[in-house]
């Protein structure tokens, strides 16, 4: 219900670029996303909850102009085995998603500065 107005107010224009560069975000960015908007989760605390799991970053290419300009650095790539690096992704993800629970039921979610007060 808020989103349009959300939007309204906060949004950023992207025409002009070809590469926009952010978190890489996964299943639980949107259960965060979720509660954030639902005005569970204080806004102190959302950078913290992005930052879980350590996924780095992702670059999103726009652009005709940004695919060209990609090259393969042959003497980079790794062929990596799937068995080897499961079980590291998922130990990982069960680690954020932990800590992502503890700190939104934690004391440090006053739920006082919430997304809806944005408006």
């Amino acid at each position: 219900m808020l989103a349009p107005k959300f939007i309204q107010k906060y949004q950023v224009s992207t025409d002009g670029y070809d590469v926009i560069k952010g978190w890489r975000a996964n299943a639980s960015y949107f259960y965060i996303a979720k509660c954030n908007v639902r005005d569970e989760v204080d806004l102190d605390i959302l950078p913290e909850l992005l930052k879980l799991g350590d996924l780095g970053i992702q670059y999103c290419l726009k652009t005709e102009k940004a695919f060209q300009c990609l090259r393969e650095e042959v003497s980079a790539l790794q062929e990596i085995e799937y068995n080897s690096v499961n079980p590291q992704y998922t130990e990982r993800d069960r680690v954020a998603r932990e800590a992502m629970y503890a700190l939104i039921n934690s004391d440090k979610n006053k739920i006082e500065n919430v997304f809806s007060k944005l408006i």
